[in-house]
C-alpha cells in the first residue's frame, strides 16, 4: 500500500523535490494480529523526466503543404517534449506577424499555423522552433500557394500539317500559377466537339497529334494546369487546319564539282551523292547517255577506262609584257 499512500507528486518547473516514507514491518507471528510500530526511511529525490522538445510531422507529406489560391490552411503539428516546449513560428527568416488573416495558436500538445483565404504572396518558407530548459529543435514547412493560370497564348502556330498528324506550338499564360503541365483538345470540322488529345502530360509548348483523318479539319486549343489541380481556360482555338500532304516540287541539290568532268581511273569506284526533297516523296531514276538506266540512288557506280582526246583550255590567246620582264604562260590541258 506504499504507493496508495504517497502524496500527490508535483509536476510543476520543479526539476526534483525530496518527500519522506515511513514503512511498517510486520513480524511473521503478528502478520495476522495487528501492525508494527512505524520506521522512518531516508528521504527519497523523486525526479521529473525530462525530454527534448520534437515535432510530429508524419503527417505533412514532404514537409510541404499545397493549397489553390482563396483556401485556407491549418497546419496542426504535434509537439513533444518536457517541460513543455515554446513554440515559435517565422516566415522565410522574420518571426511571423499575426493578422487576423495570418495567426498561430500554441496548446499543450501541438501547434497549429492558420492561413485564411491564401494567396500565392502566403508562399514560401516557414521555419518553426522549440525549445524548453533541455535544449532546442526547429523544422521548415514549405508552402506552395497555386493561383489559377492564365489562358496559354497563341496564336497556335502549325509547324507541320500531314495527311494524319499535325505538329503546332504556343506561348505559355502570362500568369503561370505555377503551371505543371498543359492539355491539348481536338475539334472535328464543322460540328463536332472538344476532345482530350493527349494521354500523358505534356510538358513543352509543343505538341503532336496523330491518328488525324486525310482530308478532314480541325480545330485545337490548349489548358494549362497546377499541381493544386487547379486549371486555365482555354486558349483560344486555331485555324482551321485541313489534314492533307503537302506538295512539294521535287529537287535535286548535288555538289558543283559533279557539274563538271571529272576523271576517275579503271576499277575506282565513283559514288554520285544527292540531295532529293519533294511532297510527297519523288520517284528517283538514272539515265545514262539520256537513255533510262533505272538503279537504286546510292548503288556505287563502278567507273571503266575513259578516254579524252587531248585539247587545251586557253582562256587567252594574246599576251602582253614590258620589255625586260618575264613572261610565264600556264597552259591548262586534258586527255
Amino acid at each position: 500500500q506504499l504507493k496508495e499512500n504517497l502524496p500527490q507528486l508535483s509536476h510543476g518547473k520543479k526539476v526534483k523535490t525530496k518527500y519522506s516514507l515511513r514503512l511498517e514491518e510486520l513480524p511473521l507471528s503478528l502478520q495476522h494480529a495487528g501492525r508494527s510500530d512505524p520506521r522512518e526511511s531516508r528521504p527519497v529525490v523523486v525526479k521529473e523526466q525530462m525530454m527534448l522538445p520534437e515535432f510530429d510531422l508524419r503527417e505533412i507529406y514532404q514537409k510541404s503543404v499545397i493549397a489553390r489560391a482563396g483556401d485556407n490552411i491549418k497546419i496542426e503539428i504535434p509537439v513533444l517534449g518536457h517541460p513543455r516546449p515554446t513554440v515559435t513560428w517565422k516566415k522565410e527568416d522574420q518571426l511571423l506577424k499575426q493578422t487576423h488573416r495570418v495567426n498561430f495558436e500554441n496548446t499543450a500538445t501541438a501547434t497549429i499555423l492558420t492561413i485564411n483565404e491564401c494567396t500565392r504572396d502566403d508562399s514560401g518558407r516557414y521555419p518553426l522552433s522549440a525549445k524548453n530548459i533541455v535544449g532546442e529543435v526547429s523544422d521548415v514547412i514549405t508552402v506552395l500557394v497555386h493561383d489559377i493560370p492564365g489562358p496559354p497564348m497563341g496564336p497556335i502556330k502549325f509547324d507541320e500539317v500531314s495527311s494524319d498528324f499535325v505538329i503546332f506550338s504556343w506561348e505559355p499564360p502570362q500568369n503561370d500559377g505555377g503551371i505543371t503541365g498543359y492539355t491539348v483538345e481536338k475539334r472535328d470540322l464543322p460540328n463536332g466537339r472538344w476532345l482530350k488529345a493527349n494521354f500523358s502530360n505534356i510538358l513543352e509548348t509543343d505538341f503532336t497529334v496523330s491518328g488525324l483523318t486525310e482530308d478532314a479539319a480541325y480545330e485545337f486549343r490548349v489548358i494549362a494546369r497546377n499541381a493544386a489541380g487547379a486549371v486555365s481556360q482555354p486558349s483560344e482555338p486555331s485555324d482551321a487546319v485541313t489534314c492533307r500532304d503537302d506538295i512539294e516540287a521535287p529537287r535535286i541539290m548535288v555538289d558543283a564539282k559533279y557539274k563538271d568532268i571529272l576523271v576517275v581511273k579503271g576499277g575506282e569506284v565513283f559514288r554520285l551523292e544527292a540531295d532529293v526533297a519533294g511532297r510527297p516523296p519523288p520517284t528517283l531514276t538514272w539515265t545514262k547517255d539520256e537513255k533510262d538506266d533505272p538503279r537504286q540512288l546510292g548503288i556505287p557506280i563502278v567507273a571503266k577506262d575513259l578516254v579524252i582526246p587531248p585539247a587545251f583550255k586557253l582562256l587567252f590567246t594574246t599576251f602582253s609584257v614590258l620589255a625586260g620582264e618575264d613572261l610565264k604562260v600556264d597552259i591548262p590541258f586534258v586527255g
